[in-house]
């Protein structure tokens, strides 16, 4: 099995893939669907408990990415990590938890750890932010050493969640001690559900312009490209097929033509309801952006 050649004038199109069966797996479930680049989880999201990565494994996985070509290769962080929580044991084990996929992510060769922060709840807003940065002070002390880059991404900003705007991550990211060590990554639902209309190049420009005044657009690394199943503003998180949802064709067409983000890898998200829907919404992106 071989990956077909990618056009050149294209951007690079992934697709979050399962790892059931093991990380290796994932990359041959990559490279049947034709992805360029892909995303994972190490372990189950909605756990704790992180399993054993045999020597045999991370062998395994760096062969076949190395066979297929799929490049970069993102780990996404568990969905219960809350660094603001005024619980300590749920905020040690949020540290633990990016930690080790950062540890786990090295091993792999991948390039990233995608992940988010929390919510703030009942803390003021300054205060939230301090202990995610301290949070992530302790994080990367941990995974010191470790090779992948550590990206914060935006959120559809429900809940008091940390990150409905890129001014808020580019802070906690400026008051960490390991600032050269944090990118980030934008999705384009949760761009359009925390209010921002990013249904345009130049709504996108306003959206990402704290990265670029503040950091540099260097660190922007990777897009999840995803239709938004509710409106703008509804701080609503669910996914729709590109094109579908409230972003439309003309809101996708922006996010992949615009020159700052053809350069990155894109990874769907998007809903995986009925057989070759992820197949479906890759064909539709790259559609979209010749």
């Amino acid at each position: 099995m071989r990956r077909a050649r990618r056009s050149s004038d294209l951007p690079k199109f992934g697709y979050h893939v399962s790892a059931q069966g093991g990380p290796a797996l994932a990359v041959r479930r990559a490279a049947e669907l034709g992805l360029d680049c892909m995303q994972l989880f190490t372990t189950s999201p909605r756990t704790w408990g992180f399993g054993e990565l045999s020597d045999e494994a991370v062998a395994e996985f760096r062969a076949a990415r190395a066979e297929f070509g799929i490049a970069p290769a993102v780990v996404h962080t568990i969905y219960l990590i809350n660094l603001a929580s005024e619980d300590e044991e749920i905020r040690s084990r949020g540290i633990h938890a990016i930690s080790e996929d950062l540890l786990r992510a090295d091993r792999l060769g991948c390039e990233y750890v995608v992940t988010h922060l929390g919510s703030a709840r009942n803390l003021p807003d300054w205060q939230a932010r301090r202990k995610c940065a301290l949070g992530l002070n302790r994080v990367l002390r941990r995974a010191e050493g470790t090779s992948p880059m550590l990206l914060l991404e935006n959120s559809a900003g429900g809940g008091r969640v940390i990150g409905r705007d890129f001014a808020e991550l580019v802070r906690i990211a400026l008051d960490c001690r390991y600032t050269d060590r944090i990118g980030f990554c934008v999705d384009s639902a949760h761009s359009l559900q925390a209010g921002h209309d990013v249904r345009t190049v130049a709504g996108i420009d306003a959206l990402i312009a704290p990265i670029a005044d503040d950091m540099g657009l260097e660190r922007l690394r990777v897009v999840h490209l995803n239709d938004s199943r509710t409106a703008m503003g509804s701080n609503h998180d669910r996914h729709e097929h590109l094109g579908m949802g409230a972003l439309g064709r003309d809101g996708v067409r922006a996010w992949l033509h615009h020159p700052a983000l053809r350069r990155l890898p894109y990874i769907l998200e998007t809903p995986i309801e009925g057989e070759g829907d992820d197949a479906r919404n890759l064909r539709r992106a790259r559609q979209l952006a010749r």
